[in-house]
C-alpha cells in the first residue's frame, strides 16, 4: 500500500482498534495492519461520496459498452 510521506494520528476507541486487529488476524491476506485497514476503509467512503449523477453516467457508459460488444447497439 502506498503511503503519503506526511502522516497524522487519529484516535479511535480501543475496543474498535481491537475488533479491527482481530478481523485482520482472520483475513491475513487482505491487510497487514490496523492502519492499512483504516486507510482503505476511509478511501472507500470518500470514493463513494462521488456525486450520484457521475456514478450513474459511468455505469451507463459501462453498460452501453458491454451492449455494443455484444452487438445489441
Amino acid at each position: 500500500m502506498k503511503q503519503s510521506t506526511r502522516l497524522v494520528t487519529v484516535r479511535i476507541p480501543f475496543d474498535l482498534y481491537e475488533a479491527i486487529k482481530n478481523k485482520i488476524k482472520t483475513n491475513k491476506d487482505e491487510f497487514r495492519s490496523v492502519d492499512e485497514f483504516i486507510v482503505f476503509v476511509l478511501k472507500e467512503i470518500i470514493k463513494d461520496d462521488e456525486p450520484k449523477q457521475d456514478r450513474i453516467s459511468k455505469d451507463e457508459e459501462k453498460i452501453k459498452s458491454r451492449l455494443r460488444a455484444l452487438g445489441y447497439i
